[in-house]
């Protein structure tokens, strides 16, 4: 369709010079007249079939890139998906999809152009030869400026796409650290310096950018004006017969020059949606590594009678520092046993290892060295997945769901008595599935999170640092009543805590100094 359209450009072209011979002659111009009317009638049907379909079939094909990078989000492992950081995902998902979207339209009209310009130049051709040589040669001087420009141009706005990702990493601290930031007002200017002097950086790249491309737009015109000149001055001595087509030859340049424009302003569109599609494949190679090795298969898990930790280690090296600086964090070797039906609290300092037992024990990261068993099955890629579904958990960094994904049934009564039990019947309902508002404070939010546990009503329950949040009221209920309630019932009750007043309430305390477990 972009070949009939640019085919139709052109012969408007020819058309029109036909007929500006024949205006003498009333027949010859009613002739030329139709054909201009069924020529202008194809382009305007090939023009929108143009638009139209390469918008919708753009627009399908980005729909496919964001659900293939959220399905290999949803299979990829935490700790490299904790590597590669949500700025440069959310970055790939929204902005860069965005840039693709926008220049969609401007990138077929330039397709279109090319297109127009190729036949116009074939029209050029049979007018004369020596004409055409000269068009070919200053089209092919101007490709050269171009692609001597272009490696330059692409670094550019490779930089600038590192930057942007930089001034939304500090955007993402700025709103994600908002309460540690205004209480201290010297990290606050500093991080409000940092993102000015990363924002001041993506302005200077961007400018240099668009500096180029506007240095680069200017020598194309300024060529084709100059190629403009030699089809009036120069060709008419190369070839004794071009005086006779000058005036059609001509206005066949002036006619493309146009066209020619067109295409070359979309090179900056071009470039910047290249570089959106680079970095998405960047993306896509990083999540590729990052997915997980682990297998879908219909086992499925009920129950058990232990968990059992056999020599096992993790280690954790900071990938954000050098190889010989790396910071590296060690746990283990752990030998643990966790019975059905025991209420354990795991207790020790700030960096002492809690987290990061929590995550191997719900095998979010899996073990460098050692074995972990559930009776007598080793965990591995076949049974990770059925594994883990035996827990629900609320971490220290959790995140709260509007709705309640992957709970079915809900019954709107258990909902309802739940929020009353846990004093947020006034402060939140569940409305067509999902929670009508989150704006709650810390504490209010970590119980609609144990709501949320509860409702999935799983035979492992997690907790971290549960009640750091709560007030002494709610925090003595949850260590007296709620966790010896959930214990009545069955479930296996795992806990880091600092609360030592209430560690007469577990069966065991495990406690932890340094990546060790030092008693329990």
């Amino acid at each position: 369709m972009a070949s009939i359209s640019g085919l139709c450009g052109s012969m408007v072209l020819f058309v029109i010079n036909q007929a500006a011979e024949q205006a003498v002659n009333e027949t010859a111009s009613f002739r030329y007249l139709a054909m201009l009317a069924v020529i202008i009638t194809l382009f305007f049907i090939s023009q929108k079939y143009i638009l139209q379909t390469s918008m919708s079939e753009i627009e399908r094909i980005l729909h496919k890139v964001r659900v293939r990078l959220g399905d290999m989000i949803c299979r990829s492992d935490l700790l490299p998906l904790e590597h590669i950081g949500r700025s440069v995902i959310y970055s790939s998902i929204s902005k860069e999809t965005l840039t693709i979207s926008q220049a969609a339209a401007a990138l077929m009209l330039g397709c279109q152009s090319v297109i127009l310009v190729v036949f116009a130049m074939l029209y050029v051709a049979w007018l004369s030869t020596a004409a055409f040589v000269v068009a070919v040669l200053f089209i092919a001087l101007a490709i050269s400026v171009h692609m001597s420009r272009q490696t330059k141009i692409n670094a550019d706005l490779h930089e600038a796409l590192e930057w942007e990702n930089r001034v939304m990493d500090a955007m993402t601290d700025m709103l994600s650290g908002f309460k540690e930031m205004k209480m201290s007002s010297a990290r606050s200017a500093e991080l409000f310096a940092h993102l000015q002097a990363t924002s001041d950086t993506v302005v200077e790249v961007k400018t240099r950018v668009q500096n180029n491309f506007a240095v680069h737009i200017t020598y194309s015109q300024m060529i084709f004006y100059l190629m403009l000149g030699c089809m009036v001055f120069l060709v008419p001595r190369l070839s004794a017969t071009y005086p006779d087509v000058v005036i059609k030859v001509t206005s066949a340049v002036m006619f493309i020059v146009g066209p020619i424009s067109a295409a070359v302003t979309s090179v900056p569109l071009l470039n910047n949606a290249n570089a959106a599609c680079e970095s998405i494949y960047r993306l896509e190679a990083a999540l590729s590594q990052s997915m997980s090795r682990e297998k879908e298969n219909h086992l499925q898990l009920k129950t058990f009678e232990a968990i059992h930790f056999e020599g096992v280690m993790f280690q954790y090296v900071d990938p954000t520092e050098s190889r010989r600086n790396a910071s590296i964090f060690t746990i283990g070797p752990i030998d643990l046993s966790i019975r059905k039906g025991e209420l354990i609290f795991i207790a020790g300092g700030n960096g002492s290892g809690k987290s990061t037992l929590l995550r191997l024990l719900t095998a979010l990261y899996y073990p460098n060295r050692g074995t972990i068993r559930l009776d007598r099955m080793v965990l591995s890629d076949a049974n990770y997945i059925a594994y883990r579904d035996l827990f629900s958990v609320v971490f220290a960094d959790y995140h709260l769901f509007r709705r309640l994904y992957g709970i079915h049934p809900v019954d709107p009564n258990r909902v309802a008595e739940l929020l009353h039990d846990l004093g947020l019947e006034d402060k939140t309902s569940l409305v067509n599935g999902e929670f009508d508002t989150l704006e709650l404070s810390s504490g209010q939010r970590k119980r609609l999170a144990m709501l949320i546990v509860l409702l999935e009503d799983k035979p492992i329950l997690a907790f971290d640092e549960w009640a750091a949040d709560q007030d002494p009221e709610f925090r003595r209920r949850f260590y007296e009543e709620i966790l010896p309630q959930l214990k009545a019932q069955g479930k296996t009750i795992i806990a880091a805590t600092h609360d030592d007043r209430y560690f007469h309430v577990a069966d065991r305390v495990i406690r932890m100094e340094e990546g060790q477990i030092v008693a329990g």
